[in-house]
């Protein structure tokens, strides 16, 4: 079945099932495919075959935490265009240390607004369609 050129990947790397579960109904949307993923690497690899339109990644992952695989990402991918949206526990502390090495990402932190996540994603989907 071919896919759509208009419809949005959006990966959501989250382990944490009823968090998983809010994300999935606050985000969905007509356009968007919501793709759920827990293990580091696999997101590596779905992102080298197919980079999403936006990754929700959770710091909280493991056994690959989030922080590691946005460094692996930022290594692999540093020209990346889709936008990272990064869920801690602790956003003021981690900020400072993600922005010396990290790109084009919005910190949130938990408990997450989803309206406000929504809010990121629709004004950067509607950056990239201009």
């Amino acid at each position: 079945m071919s896919q759509s050129a208009n419809t949005k990947d959006i990966l959501i790397a989250q382990q944490e099932r009823f968090l998983l579960r809010v994300l999935t109904a606050g985000l969905a949307g007509a356009g968007r495919r919501l793709v759920a993923m827990t293990d580091g690497n696999e997101i590596l690899r779905r992102i080298q075959v197919r980079a999403p339109s936006v990754l929700v990644v959770d710091t909280d992952l493991a056994p690959m935490g989030g922080e590691e695989l946005c460094r692996r990402l930022q290594a692999e991918h540093p020209e990346r265009d889709f936008l990272t949206c990064i869920l801690t526990s602790s956003a003021e502390d981690e900020y400072g240390n993600f922005s010396e090495w990290f790109s084009n990402f919005r910190m949130m932190e938990k408990p997450v607004s989803v309206g406000l996540l929504r809010r990121h994603i629709d004004e950067h989907l509607a950056d990239c369609a201009a």
